[in-house]
């Protein structure tokens, strides 16, 4: 009986050393990401100061082309990055996330804390001159039996919002914590979307 207790206790501590393993890892995996992103952005405004300065004021066919390869390659640089940190999380399927928990998750302070965690972090500097007026995006995330959140993902008409949506998202992930959604008394996975909605000017 002592033996098997001591081992019992020995693999939690095993169990608890391997989850201790990955959160470091997954969290090293997105620091690693949006560090990249902000490199991406530092050379996107380079090389927009740079055409700026070839073009002066003119706005030939020619300007137009190079802002948009600019653009496109950094908008493909983010997808790459949001990829290579999906491609580590855990995928499920929709049939593991009851569609009615008798509790939804929750941030710890509140929707409202949320927004304003997103908006603080959202990069408004790397939104290109040409996003005018009001844009929106609905977001959605899984939130797992822990309230770890993965699986990010933003549907709106503007890819570049989209994209800076899900990096913010990733961003604020270490920044609070989610209280699972309860099932009868039971922490299980759900998905939680909100619309996301900005003005510039």
């Amino acid at each position: 009986k002592l033996s098997s207790i001591f081992l019992k206790r020995k693999n939690n501590r095993m169990i608890k050393k391997i989850l201790t393993v990955s959160g470091i890892a997954i969290f090293c995996l997105h620091f690693g990401q949006l560090s990249k992103v902000k490199e991406l952005n530092k050379i996107y405004q380079k090389q927009n100061e740079q055409i700026s300065a070839k073009y002066k004021l003119t706005y030939p066919l020619e300007r137009i082309r190079e802002e948009d390869e600019n653009n496109t390659q950094r908008l493909d640089g983010y997808e790459e990055a949001i990829k290579n940190i999906q491609k580590k999380e855990v995928p499920y399927n929709s049939s593991s996330v009851l569609p009615d928990a008798t509790k939804e998750a929750e941030f710890e302070s509140g929707i409202n804390g949320f927004r304003t965690l997103i908006a603080n972090n959202f990069d408004t500097s790397a939104i290109s001159n040409t996003q005018q007026g009001t844009v929106k995006t609905m977001v959605s995330f899984l939130i797992d039996e822990k309230g770890k959140v993965s699986q990010v993902k933003a549907e709106g008409t503007s890819r570049e919002f989209n994209l800076l949506t899900i990096i913010t998202l990733y961003d604020v992930a270490e920044k609070g914590n989610w209280k699972p959604a309860d099932h009868n008394g039971i922490a299980v996975k759900s998905v939680f979307t909100l619309p996301v909605v900005m003005q510039f000017e």
